[in-house]
């Protein structure tokens, strides 16, 4: 027995008993109708910015792909080295009844994905083509997939990547039902031309179409692109979507879950929501000021999760936040809670909800002196503050996730025992202290500043660090006692 058999033989059998574990077909009972692929975007309207006339022109048009009528699932499958790949889509079965499959055709797997599925074409204000790009791959797993309705698992399943090893024996690709994935991951188009008007379109290949029944108006999606030359823009691209984005046609946009909404909590199980003291406390001067920067951390307590969850409106860069509640793992209801904004700025780029935190220097008074600029968070599990709680959760999942500007719904998340740390070097966070007197000042950190969130104690949500300021203009320097429960009995 030659080496190369031995090995396709042992990985024959995994892959026969790695597919029994987890499907069994039924080949005499009718197939349900396979679930299928459609199109969907949060925008229709992308203003690109470029440095100079002769500039490339890169467009991302920022489309999804989402499933419908069920989850999206194909397996691909070899048993040894030498053995092309073969394909199947995984169609699920109601209660009761058996999974089935329905082969595909072998030459769609790529290495990385179903091969020669989608291409990007550009058309100006006339019509004429002006670009017009090969057919690319599609990757279901790509990173960071969205929910685009209450459908489907609490979490996405599907692993992360279509790469295919070379000596790989299987993979899964697939996007669940009510979750959606970049049709073209991260990528976009570039193209040549003056200012003007464009269209970018994302088409769904003809054979695809046709293989998975997809609706036509399902299978494209384009922008309207105006370019504009100025100069100090970046070169090639720089997209601003102020005054002009709006979500794609009604009914585009992710419906909310099945939860009833309450306008007080409906039970005793909530978060507990806690700051702890500042640290990492230092004078800086940058760009002509002075700054006082520092670190804060909020964290949860309590006797359940903290998941606040942002849907976009209709239209708008603005998402609605909810508070969700349960008992135990099961979502019981929700109340509105405010808004989360995309904020631009160096170092986020990312989704951010309103009511999370405030930042505050105060005088010897307790006098609000400077407020820190930093006024919404992006809530992260970023530290394990309190893991012998309880119910706290050692190994957080897939929960939180910031959103990309094109994003269409956003949970964010922490678990009991751990807490969100900010360092005050990111754009607008750090005290402007330039015209602040020196003298004595606390560092105010508040949790839940609004009082928006529902959680089940509200005594411990402001803590105090005392600092001493000195120095000089340009050379200004911070004193930070030890910490104490009575900040006005620590010295330095």
């Amino acid at each position: 027995m030659s080496r190369k058999r031995g090995v396709g033989r042992w990985g024959a059998v995994a892959l026969v008993v790695g597919m029994l574990g987890v499907l069994l077909v039924a080949p005499a009972q009718a197939a349900p109708t396979p679930p299928s692929l459609r199109l969907i975007q949060t925008q229709t309207e992308q203003t690109v910015n470029r440095r100079s006339a002769g500039a490339w022109i890169r467009v991302d048009p920022r489309v999804w792909a989402t499933p419908v009528n069920g989850t999206f699932d194909v397996r691909v499958a070899r048993a040894d080295y030498d053995e092309k790949y073969r394909i199947t889509q995984v169609i699920a079965a109601g209660r009761n009844e058996v999974a089935q499959e329905r082969a595909l055709p072998g030459d769609i797997v790529a290495r990385d994905g179903l091969a020669r599925f989608v291409r990007v074409t550009v058309r100006n204000a006339d019509g004429d083509l002006v670009k017009r790009t090969p057919l690319r791959t599609f990757c279901p797993n790509s990173y960071e997939p969205q929910r685009a309705a209450p459908e489907g698992p609490d979490n996405p399943r599907f692993p992360y990547g279509c790469w295919l090893h070379h000596f790989a024996f299987s993979h899964v690709w697939g996007i669940d039902e009510g979750w959606a994935t970049r049709v073209l991951d991260y990528g976009g188009v570039r193209f040549r031309g003056p200012d003007g008007r464009y269209r970018v379109t994302v088409s769904i290949a003809r054979r695809y179409v046709d293989l998975f029944q997809i609706a036509p108006k399902d299978a494209r999606a384009s922008v309207a692109v105006t370019v504009r030359t100025r100069s100090g823009s970046s070169e090639g691209m720089a997209v601003s979507h102020v005054g002009q984005s709006t979500a794609a046609g009604e009914g585009q946009l992710p419906k909310h879950p099945r939860v009833r909404t309450v306008k007080r909590a409906p039970s005793r199980n909530l978060p507990d929501l806690a700051s702890l003291p500042a640290w990492g406390i230092r004078a800086a001067h940058v760009r002509g000021r002075d700054l006082l920067r520092f670190a804060a951390n909020v964290w949860v307590g309590g006797t359940s999760r903290l998941d606040v969850e942002g849907f976009r409106r209709q239209g708008e860069d603005v998402m609605d936040a909810y508070q969700y509640f349960y008992r135990g793992d099961e979502v019981v209801a929700r109340a509105r809670v405010g808004t989360m904004h995309f904020h631009r700025k160096r170092g986020h780029n990312h989704w951010h909800f309103t009511d999370f935190a405030r930042y505050r220097l105060l005088d010897d008074s307790r006098t609000a002196a400077v407020r820190s600029h930093k006024q919404s968070f992006c809530i992260v599990p970023t530290d394990s503050i309190a893991l012998a709680l309880p119910d706290a959760e050692w190994r957080p999942g897939y929960d939180t996730a910031c959103g990309w500007e094109d994003a269409m719904w956003v949970r964010q998340v922490l678990p009991i025992g751990w807490g969100d740390t900010y360092y005050q070097g990111v754009a607008g966070q750090a005290f402007n202290i330039t015209n602040v007197p020196n003298g004595t000042y606390y560092v105010e950190v508040t949790a839940n500043p609004g009082g928006r969130l529902f959680e089940t104690d509200t005594s411990n949500n402001v803590t105090l660090r005392k600092v001493v300021l000195k120095g000089r203009s340009g050379a200004r320097t911070v004193c930070v006692p030890p910490y104490t429960a009575d900040p006005s009995r620590s010295g330095c």
